[in-house]
């Protein structure tokens, strides 16, 4: 689900091919600062998103109930105010937790901002 960052809008639609087993995620990472919500477990979901909220944006990822990672960006959810080392630190085992469920790729942060690209053309 993408959601219009002042929650005006939202699209539903089915997600394949960017990691085959993920409960909840949550990620304010985007270009335009829309939020992106994926998971097959709606109160897994809910709880990204909710940490998302508190700790003002972020990329979270959660499991049975339980956060697993998170990346806070409390600078428009989309910058983070961490040392540049400790921000490597994140990102490297954000990529790894993925990799383990699924994703097949090297740049998550790159597919985030590929989801919320507006000037794709709209699949209805």
């Amino acid at each position: 689900m993408l959601i219009a960052r002042d929650g005006s809008w939202r699209i539903n639609t089915v997600v394949k091919g960017f990691v085959q087993n993920v409960s909840g995620f949550a990620s304010s990472y985007s270009g335009p600062g829309d939020i992106l919500l994926i998971g097959k477990n709606k109160k897994d979901m809910q709880l990204a998103f909710e940490r998302m909220k508190e700790i003002g944006g972020g990329i979270i990822l959660v499991e049975d109930q339980q956060i697993l990672h998170e990346i806070p960006l409390p600078l428009i959810g989309r910058m983070s105010n961490l040392e540049m080392n400790e921000l490597i630190h994140l990102e490297k085992k954000m990529i790894a937790l993925l990799k383990e469920r699924g994703y097949k790729y090297d740049d998550p942060a790159f597919t985030l901002y590929f989801f919320s690209a507006t000037h794709l053309p709209f699949i209805g």
